[in-house]
């Protein structure tokens, strides 16, 4: 009886928890910063596969060449997994979960721990923090991803990924992204932060579909390979070669090129149904970003897209849409352009800009700007938007080309006229509770 009650006591003083985890000091891991705990690592993960249960890292830092995970992973507030490096680039080489299903991962740092050319932001050493390929059902949560010579955490040909709560920083290279998902389907990611990147906070490409990103911040994005002689810009949020996205609640700041794109791409015909994809931005921010927001397809994949409620501040151009699929269809409901100082760029400024190469024959792709709103610095004088030999506008366009355009209770900051250029192109329009400037536009076209 007595014996009972001891066991009874006990389970309830340790938790029931404590029979179904793994520690990796049990196996003779250090956690000093200095010591190799990769075998101790590697001796806790075989156990815990085997028996069900799931590897427990205490607070300290651990040195790692390599660890596959193939069980669920719990850390502690100060829980850091280090790459230890032969000073040399080891990108996919460090944690990885790989062919693996039911994972789950909660409260771990990775350091990647690069290394950088002296005065640049080219890596010499360090690893991929956390590497997900091949594997299904995937949660990561409560996680950091930093030092990395490529992305924070990468995610490659998988398929119903969560990752929530998590930040990414300092993620170096060409291709220094916070999160990278590439031939990914079913991902959510909820309130993470992407911060002091290379080249984007967060990517989808290469046939990934069907993403929620919810409540996620990106910030201070700078020295992308486009401004050092390569092609690779700088962005917040950018889907490309992929669709059905869905963007809430997100806020790119501080970026050097563009704040969010959105772009169909040719990989993705005959994936996805009647070869359209579609995004969406609900209540969505950029903030001094000269691009804000940014929708494409192409001639194989048309486009889908709803903006609604999403603020461009601090822009040079708020709003563009490059409509290439004359079956696209894009709306802007409640949007608003803020856009910096005319004055400096006199030809650079457009609150919501369109553009693209086709002919005005047949059907065309239709973009509509409902109850939208485009904002000028106080001192901005009306007149340099009236100058014949600059596109800027409320609405523009650089390149021209034929399009359907929608406009009702259209709205700037001058509360005049609105002005609405085509200076190439043979747009049609259709204007409803909006009153165009007469110099650019003579009526229903």
């Amino acid at each position: 009886m007595y014996k009972q009650i001891s066991i009874c006591i006990l389970v309830l003083l340790i938790g029931p928890w404590s029979f179904s985890q793994v520690s990796v000091k049990d196996f003779g891991a250090v956690g000093d910063g200095k010591t190799d705990d990769t075998r101790a690592f590697e001796q806790a993960m075989r156990k815990a596969a085997g028996e069900g249960k799931y590897v427990q890292v205490p607070k300290g830092t651990y040195l790692l060449s390599r660890w596959s995970i193939s069980s669920d992973v719990k850390g502690s507030p100060g829980s850091i997994l280090k790459k230890k490096h032969n000073n040399k680039l080891e990108y996919y080489d460090f944690c990885k979960v790989e062919k693996q299903t039911d994972i789950s991962i909660d409260g771990i740092t990775f350091d990647g721990n690069v290394l950088l050319k002296s005065n640049s932001v080219i890596p010499s050493a360090g690893s991929i923090p956390l590497y997900i390929l091949n594997s299904r059902n995937i949660t990561i949560k409560n996680c950091k991803f930093m030092n990395s010579p490529m992305a924070g955490l990468r995610v490659e040909n998988s398929n119903t990924v969560q990752v929530a709560d998590c930040a990414a920083a300092f993620t170096r290279g060409n291709y220094g992204d916070g999160y990278y998902f590439a031939n990914t389907t079913n991902g959510k990611v909820e309130n993470c932060k992407a911060s002091d990147f290379t080249r984007i906070g967060f990517v989808t490409e290469n046939r990934s579909r069907d993403f929620v990103f919810s409540g996620c911040v990106a910030e201070n994005g700078h020295s992308s390979s486009k401004s050092r002689g390569g092609i690779e810009y700088n962005g917040g949020f950018w889907y490309e070669n992929s669709g059905n996205i869905s963007t809430v609640n997100c806020t790119a700041s501080n970026i050097k090129d563009r704040g969010f794109v959105a772009a169909t791409g040719s990989k993705l015909f005959n994936i996805l149904p009647k070869n359209i994809a579609s995004f969406s931005f609900q209540n969505c921010t950029s903030n001094n970003i000269p691009q804000g927001f940014q929708v494409s397809s192409n001639a194989n994949v048309s486009v889908s897209a709803l903006l609604n409620n999403c603020i461009a501040n601090g822009a040079v151009k708020g709003f563009i849409c490059t409509p290439n699929h004359r079956s696209d269809r894009i709306k802007y409901e409640s949007c608003t352009a803020v856009l910096n100082d005319l004055a400096r760029q006199p030809l650079n400024s457009i609150g919501f800009m369109w553009g693209n190469k086709l002919k005005n024959a047949g059907a065309l792709p239709v973009i509509e700007y409902n109850n939208c709103t485009v904002r000028y610095p106080s001192a901005t004088d009306y007149n340099v938007l009236l100058n014949k030999n600059s596109n800027s506008g409320d609405i523009s366009t650089y390149e021209g080309g034929a399009v359907t355009i929608k406009v009702n209770n259209l709205k700037n900051s001058f509360n005049k006229e609105a002005v609405i250029k085509s200076r190439k192109g043979t747009p049609k329009y259709q204007i409803e509770n909006t009153h165009p400037h007469k110099t650019f536009f003579k009526g229903d076209q």
